[in-house]
């Protein structure tokens, strides 16, 4: 089992099981890192400075600070998709059960042999980790690719939104010359003024610029951050303008008074092309139609967010609704499209911790829905320091 470069947590109040297993882990080739609390074991999974990537946790059911129930509950929400294996001992089959529902991966019963027991379960973690770690990585290229094929689309939304302030550069530019051939000089307050003018087509134009890098720049290195939902929609519908007007498709954003202000807990750059991609496929099948609406929702209820993107296009038929998240498969005809969108889409998604429902009617439209669950620790947190706009959160 190659285990280079795989990253091992330990968490065990025993020292003397502690340090072994550690040992033993090292001498395999693994990265480990060996604590004995729940609150040690929070830092290094909180841990937000990007420095340790953990790939396997190892926790023991009965820690002297609480019960390895909630480390499981934190792990699984800042990293969803870390195997986690459960130490426990005799008569815990309940709460080993309950583990398992919450997202553990596997569990050995003490006492154990490190070698004959412990060790199989962590190497089948270890190759579906780094299973998990190669797909990643594909999906990665492969929406990095996506991308640079649509900077083509892009590009044109780009010059045809660049033209607005550079048309009012050149206006102001000249109404100086103007000024300075007839009078001979200009006051403070046209300068002033005209300054302004030229200022913000600049700042429109550093915006543009920044859309189009941000879209084309690679996501492998991005960590998660709060970005506003209202700017996350701003953008996607700002990277799907052009086939907008081609289209000539009537678009309505919404976002709910309970979902005003909210921010997303995301890896912004994928979150963006998820909802970017879902609004470029809801342009796709309009445009054969006579009526051409897109409208998207954001809104919040209980303890989950949806963001609904809803279109007036052909619809899909109920026998093609459960192969649409297949991979390699397509709607579109040949050369229009790869047939991995959706099912990237969804796996990016479930990477944040949520999913993405479809709800189709042939010959009325298609709804999209992401549903995230919003993060309890981010609520309670800003429930305490009197703000009413929750995060949404893997």
């Amino acid at each position: 089992m190659d285990s280079q470069g795989l990253n091992v947590l330990v968490v065990e109040d025993e020292i003397s099981i502690r340090n072994l297993m550690e040992m033993e882990f090292q001498d395999l080739g693994y990265n480990t890192m060996a604590v004995g609390t729940i609150a040690d074991a929070v830092k290094i999974v909180e841990d937000k400075s990007g420095n340790t990537e953990l790939d396997i946790c190892i926790l023991d059911l009965k820690l002297p600070d609480g019960d390895g129930l909630s480390l499981l509950q934190r792990i699984k929400q800042h990293l969803p998709h870390v195997p986690v294996i459960l130490m426990t001992g005799h008569g815990n089959k309940s709460t080993v059960l309950e583990a398992l529902k919450k997202g553990a991966y596997d569990y050995i019963e003490k006492p154990f042999s490190i070698s004959n027991d412990l060790f199989p379960v962590v190497h089948r973690a270890a190759a579906a980790r780094r299973l998990q770690k190669e797909n990643t990585s594909l999906n990665e290229q492969i929406l990095h690719q996506s991308k640079l094929a649509a900077l083509g689309e892009l590009s044109a939304t780009v010059l045809h939104d660049i033209r607005g302030p550079l048309s009012l550069i050149q206006v102001v530019c000249d109404d100086i010359n103007d000024e300075l051939s007839s009078q001979g000089n200009i006051t403070s307050d046209m300068a002033s003024r005209h300054l302004m003018q030229i200022r913000k087509a600049c700042d429109r134009i550093r915006k543009l610029g920044d859309h189009l890098r941000n879209y084309a720049r690679q996501d492998k290195n991005e960590s998660m951050e709060s970005k506003s939902l209202d700017l996350i929609l701003e953008d996607s519908l700002f990277l799907v303008q052009q086939k907008v007007r081609q289209n000539r498709i009537k678009v309505s954003k919404q976002i709910d008074k309970n979902a005003e202000g909210m921010s997303i807990r995301c890896f912004p750059n994928k979150f963006e092309q998820v909802v970017m991609n879902l609004l470029s496929n809801a342009c796709d099948a309009m445009s054969s139609c006579d009526k051409r609406e897109l409208s998207v929702l954001a809104r919040c209820e209980g303890e989950i967010v949806f963001i609904d993107v809803r279109d007036t296009g052909t619809g899909i038929p109920k026998e093609l609704q459960e192969k649409i998240f297949e991979n390699f498969f397509t709607t579109k005809p040949k050369g229009e499209g790869t047939g991995l969108g959706l099912s990237i889409v969804r796996n990016i998604v479930r990477e944040h911790g949520g999913d993405l429902i479809l709800s189709s009617e042939p010959g009325t439209g298609t709804t999209f829905t992401i549903r995230l669950p919003i993060s309890k620790s981010e609520e309670e947190g800003e429930s305490a320091s009197g703000s009413a706009h929750p995060t949404a959160a893997a």
